[in-house]
């Protein structure tokens, strides 16, 4: 495991659980570009996380889903050729510890977060990018 963080990994970002469970087949290596950009990724999401554990007075652990999309899986759940997923520019968690209102309530009232934030969509989870 590549640890990007404290609590992200290399492995968690390129989306290779969320590949496999759904039969797409795994690239043969995630290119420098994008773990640059997964990197970038990875520090916001513990941005997130850490400011989550003092605003909720416990731990938020952030379920990333998937992050970097290639194209195959990308086009596989039916999203844009601009998304930026596909750049690993975006991620879609799921929060332990509070609920995905309670989260993306939190995130968006934090002006200290939503400066660094390009996108917070809310639709089955949170999507930070």
């Amino acid at each position: 495991m590549t640890k990007l963080t404290t609590n992200f990994t290399l492995e968690e970002l390129a989306s290779y659980e969320f590949a496999r469970a759904r039969g797409i087949e795994l690239p043969d290596s995630v290119p420098e570009v994008i773990i640059n950009e997964l990197q970038n990724t990875a520090n916001l999401l513990q941005l997130v996380r850490d400011a989550a554990y003092i605003y909720f007075g416990q731990e938020i652990k952030l379920h990333v889903t998937n992050a970097w999309r290639w194209k195959t899986l990308n086009d596989h759940v039916g999203s844009r050729d601009s998304s930026a997923h596909l750049w690993g520019g975006a991620a879609d968690i799921v929060p332990s510890g509070c609920t995905i209102e309670e989260l993306f309530n939190f995130i968006s009232d934090s002006r200290d977060l939503m400066v660094k934030i390009d996108q917070l969509i809310g639709e089955r989870g949170c999507i930070i990018s």
